[in-house]
């Protein structure tokens, strides 16, 4: 069994040309890919420990939008596209308990 996870593991990591493909996602690439890196923002903090109706509410006045990214626990299905203005919630017991952008 634990030959076969190797063989698939070696299988997905190994590009089309042989060689190893690496992240490197601090220098905003990967796989030779742009990607755009996670933005912290100070003022995302205030939506931790709201419910999501307050949360909702706050995001329209600050104009942004929301999206429900975990709820107790289950990650929900999301699109991949990156949206500045939009931030992800982590939700647990009724309250948000973390944020990203994205």
């Amino acid at each position: 069994m634990k030959l076969i996870a190797l063989g698939i593991a070696l299988v997905t990591t190994v590009g089309c040309s042989g060689s190893v493909r690496t992240a490197e996602t601090d220098q905003g690439t990967l796989d030779g890919r742009k990607v755009q890196p996670e933005k912290k923002n100070k003022e995302d903090k205030d939506f931790v420990g709201l419910t999501v109706a307050e949360a909702r509410q706050l995001a329209k006045v600050r104009g942004l939008y929301l999206r429900i990214a975990v709820i107790e626990g289950v990650d929900q299905m999301l699109t991949a596209d990156w949206e500045p203005k939009r931030v992800n919630l982590v939700v647990l017991k009724g309250r948000v308990t973390h944020t990203s952008r994205g």
